[in-house]
Formats: C-alpha cells, structure tokens, sequence
C-alpha cells in the first residue's frame, strides 16, 4: 500500500514538474511573439513614413517645376512690356531736343531697364554685398561705362567723393588687392550667373 501510495507520489510530482516547465517555456515565449509584434508594426510605420516622404518629394518637385515656369512667364511678360510699353517713348526722346544733361538721363533710364531684364539683377548683388543705396547707383553707372569724373557729374559729388564709393565697393567685393576693373568684375558675376543657370537647367532635364 505505502509503494502504490509512493508511485502516486511520484506520479504526481513529475505531472507538476512537467506542467511547470510548460508554464516556463510558454512565459519565455510570450515576448518573442510580443517582440516580433513589436517589428513588424515598426516595419510597417517606417514603410508608410518612406512612402509619405516619396510623396513629398514628388509634390515639392511639382511645386519647384511650376514656380520655375511662373518666374520665367513673369520675366517674359515684363521685358515683352517694356519693349512694347516704355522703349518706343524712349526712342522718341532721341530724337527730340533734349540738353546733354537730359540726354544723359536718358541713357541711364536705357541702361537700367537692360539691367532689369538682364540676368544680373544689381538688386541682389546689393543685398549680398550688403552695398548702400549710394554704392548700388555708382554700381549701375559704371556698368554702363560712365568714368568717376561722369558719375560725379551726374550726381553732383566731386571726383572724390565717387572714388571713394569706389573704393568701399571694391572692398565689400573682395577686390581690394585685385587689378582686375570694376566694371570688367561686374560683367564676371553676370556671366558666372549664366553659367550657373544652365548648369541647372541641364540637371533639370537630366
């Protein structure tokens, strides 16, 4: 009886032993099946992040392409107009009986609207150079070829003063030490500019 009783014993314990090394081995696999949730969820918000961020891109490529053809209609509108609205009055200016100084004026008014509709636009150069109002016309004066002596003519300063506002000008253009003429430095920007505006023109269509 106390053998049978032993056996049961026995028994007994090995069914619990083997219940509790089920319980272990179904604990120990509980988070593997919780990690491998935990992946692919992250998988999956990286995959829908990815594919917003695609669209993106191909709404601001969109966006850049049509500001792009935008700008250009505006700079084709405004020298169209130009051409057809003021420089017809300005060649009958020519013509009339204008003083040497209002012909003067005249040329400049010619110079500064070429300037608007050219590539280089003294504007920006201004504000990267960070130039005054005063050095901006000295500028577009000696881009037309006006000497100091004609600048200070025109605006009424003494050879001085201009050489002076010449001088800073070379300076906050890094010119300081260079032989290399204002105007001749102006002209290289300008082309620069058109170098750099078909370089991207050709990565556009790459």
């Amino acid at each position: 009886m106390r053998k049978l009783n032993d056996k049961r014993s026995d028994y007994i314990q090995k069914q619990i032993q083997e219940f509790d090394k089920k319980d272990v081995y179904q604990k120990n696999q509980k988070p593997e099946k919780h990690d491998h949730c935990n992946v692919a969820q992250l998988e999956n918000q990286v995959e829908k992040l990815s594919n917003k961020m695609k669209e993106s891109n191909t709404a601001f490529e969109k966006l850049y392409k049509q500001v792009e053809i935008d700008r250009q209609l505006l700079q084709e509108n405004l020298i169209f107009n130009i051409k057809l609205l003021i420089e017809p009055h300005l060649e009958r200016l020519k013509i009339t009986d204008l003083s040497l100084e209002q012909k003067k004026y005249l040329e400049i008014i010619e110079a500064n609207l070429k300037n608007i509709v050219s590539p280089m636009n003294i504007r920006l150069v201004s504000q990267y150079y960070q130039l005054t109002p005063m050095e901006t016309q000295i500028i577009n004066l000696v881009k037309i070829g006006k000497t100091t002596q004609e600048i200070a003519d025109l605006m009424y300063l003494s050879d001085k003063t201009i050489s002076t506002h010449r001088n800073n000008i070379r300076k906050k253009l890094g010119l300081i030490n260079s032989k290399v003429p204002l105007r001749t430095y102006l002209f290289q920007i300008e082309e620069s500019k058109d170098l750099f505006r078909e370089a991207i023109k050709k990565c556009q269509k790459s």
